[in-house]
């Protein structure tokens, strides 16, 4: 589905039910077809807006990238602790952690909460900006299994029901064609059958639409490719390296030159002969 543009916290698969976020996707596309007006969806061609609502409201299911994991530099700062055994309070640092992840699908499904749903969450940032989903969490002493243990147990809460909204989004997707050609439907008809009535009681109407319209057209998410550095080769084929191929140009460019002004090395000699000579210097 279309980018919703937000970017901000929330609490991972939890915020809608999927049985509340279907009702509104299904209000939507019936929202947008009442909104054409009666001349728009009796002269437009049916099947390209069809299409075109059907690619407008389709969900991508999400799948977080665990390998691209990055994790920012922390924040250090200070809090006041208390000591549950004295109950006295004290300072201490606080290290403050930032974890990233980049992910693909449709961002708005990280709110849903779907109908099988196992009983844990955590916030997280969506940034749609870059296609990242991160999270964050505090540590009070500088101990790497504990980071570990920390990072891996908010990584299990903010995703666990990722698999079973990805359920919904599927199911969404089987029935989608079906819900836009009958929410289509219904309002043809309905324009349709106003249009009998009126002639019915001799209210004059257009039965042929003047204009026949064309349907709206979506302009796709442009996902930056990764970027090639210009010094990288590649060949499906064994290959030297560049830098070395210039490099033998180079000598074999410079010692023709020196050649051509000593005629001795090359009078008589037939192509073969020259050819050694090349050989010989690159060798």
């Amino acid at each position: 589905m279309r980018s919703y543009g937000y970017g901000n916290t929330i609490k991972s698969f939890s915020e809608i039910s999927s049985y509340d976020f279907i009702s509104q996707m299904n209000d939507k596309i019936k929202s947008e077809i009442e909104g054409k007006g009666k001349e728009y969806i009796l002269g437009v061609e049916e099947e390209e807006f069809k299409a075109y609502l059907i690619d407008k409201y389709s969900l991508e299911p999400l799948n977080v990238d665990y390998e691209s994991e990055t994790i920012d530099e922390p924040t250090i700062s200070k809090e006041w602790i208390e000591d549950r055994f004295y109950r006295e309070k004290y300072q201490a640092e606080v290290f403050s952690f930032t974890i990233r992840y980049k992910y693909t699908g449709s961002s708005i499904l990280f709110r849903v909460q779907p109908s099988t749903w196992t009983m844990t969450s955590a916030e997280i940032y969506v940034n749609e900006h870059n296609s990242t989903v991160s999270f964050s969490f505090k540590l009070y002493k500088k101990d790497p299994e504990e980071f570990k243990r920390t990072k891996s147990d908010f990584q299990r809460r903010a995703f666990t029901n990722l698999g079973n909204t990805n359920q919904v989004a599927t199911s969404w997707m089987q029935s989608l064609p079906g819900t836009v050609n009958s929410l289509f439907q219904q309002q043809k008809s309905k324009y349709l059958q106003e249009n009998d009535f009126f002639t019915a009681i001799n209210v004059k109407v257009n039965k042929e639409t003047a204009s026949v319209f064309s349907a709206p057209t979506i302009k796709k998410k442009i996902i930056p490719q990764p970027a090639v550095s210009k010094h990288k080769e590649f060949s499906s084929e064994p290959m030297m390296a560049k830098e070395m191929y210039d490099d033998i140009l180079k000598v074999i460019y410079d010692l023709g030159k020196s050649m051509e002004k000593k005629p001795s090395t090359y009078k008589d000699k037939d192509e073969e002969g020259i050819r050694d000579q090349f050989l010989l210097v690159l060798s």
